[in-house]
């Protein structure tokens, strides 16, 4: 059937009516020229089943979602909604704020799921930036990031060198445990004495907080079965304290860079 033939039937059909042409064969497009072999006109996919065109596949609008929720509790509205979670789905959005700790996603009002890296692991702190687009995967259970963890220092941190960055701010008041945890929730852990000596003696300017009180590190002095806690009043300032729940100090992260 010719484009010009196909074109008139649909024509006939839709200034009657809303209808559907139903081929029980392959249609096959006979026209002389290219241009007379195509179909024009097609609108923006609204149903799953719809036919996609050039420009929808070429602007990824349909994998595209609306992003809402929490930095760390996303929701997406994708256009056509998608009905269920399936192996190899793939969404993007562009972050509005970074994230601080594990990611989960929600699509279309469907179950909330993980956001994993390609190990496995939960996201850490700074793994999605503001204004930087992201792609995911689903496998299985989960939504895989797709792409590389973006380089340089987390928002809120000092970036001291080639190797590490410190949070320029004292975090808040832990015991020892929970302010561990605290860091690893973050893709972070408690300084070093080294690393919190250098940064202390090197780039002092940079960091707030400082002196105020007690900071966690990590290192411990198993002779006294205590943990250690840095910077009271100078750079080296070092006080040991037992490591129990009830023993308090301030919290100050140093992040690895990759």
């Amino acid at each position: 059937m010719k484009r010009t033939h196909l074109l008139a039937v649909v024509f006939a059909l839709s200034s009657a009516s809303n209808a559907q042409v139903l081929l029980d064969k392959p249609l096959v497009l006979t026209g002389a020229t290219a241009s007379d072999r195509r179909i024009d006109g097609l609108g923006s996919a609204s149903e799953l089943d719809d036919l996609v065109t050039v420009g929808a596949a070429q602007d990824g609008s349909l994998l595209t979602g609306v992003v809402g929720g929490t930095a760390n509790a996303l929701t997406l509205i994708l256009q056509p909604a998608t009905l269920q979670y399936s192996n190899g789905l793939r969404i993007r959005w562009t972050p509005s704020t970074q994230n601080t700790g594990p990611v989960t996603l929600e699509v279309d009002g469907l179950a909330t799921v993980s956001l994993r890296d390609p190990t496995g692991l939960e996201l850490g702190l700074g793994t999605l930036r503001a204004g930087v687009p992201v792609e995911a995967q689903f496998v299985d259970s989960v939504f895989i990031f797709l792409g590389c963890t973006p380089s340089g220092c987390p928002e809120g941190f000092v970036q001291v060198n080639g190797q590490f960055c410190m949070m320029q701010a004292e975090g808040p008041s832990l015991n020892w445990f929970d302010a561990a945890a605290y860091c690893s929730e973050r893709g972070a852990s408690l300084c070093t004495w080294d690393e919190y000596l250098f940064t202390c003696q090197s780039v002092q300017g940079q960091l707030t907080d400082l002196f105020d009180n007690w900071e966690w590190i990590d290192d411990t002095s198993d002779h006294t079965h205590s943990a250690d806690q840095i910077g009271r009043w100078s750079c080296k300032s070092m006080f040991n304290i037992s490591a129990s729940l009830a023993n308090l100090g301030a919290t100050r992260c140093c992040y690895r860079l990759r």
